[in-house]
């Protein structure tokens, strides 16, 4: 585990407001697709970091910053 902490439990079953309903169907539609991968995930982690992981471009859906290490030369830099 980080020493960040562990993540929020989300359930999954929970029922959601309006709001929440109409952001996540708006997350669907081609506008937001087009957004996502030119501009939304380059700004989320750093919107992530600066916030300490309370506010990000997710808004009111669970989302969580996944950092990974060595991803193309399998190299770990952790040692044991």
């Amino acid at each position: 585990m980080s020493s960040r902490g562990a993540l929020p439990h989300v359930d999954p079953s929970a029922s959601r407001g309006l709001l929440y309903r109409a952001y996540a169907r708006f997350a669907g539609t081609r506008p937001a697709m087009w957004l996502s991968p030119r501009v939304i995930w380059k700004v989320d982690p750093y919107l992530m970091r600066l916030t300490a992981g309370r506010v990000s471009t997710g808004l009111m859906l669970p989302t969580a910053l996944l950092e990974t290490h060595a991803a193309r030369t399998g190299v770990c830099g952790a040692t044991g």
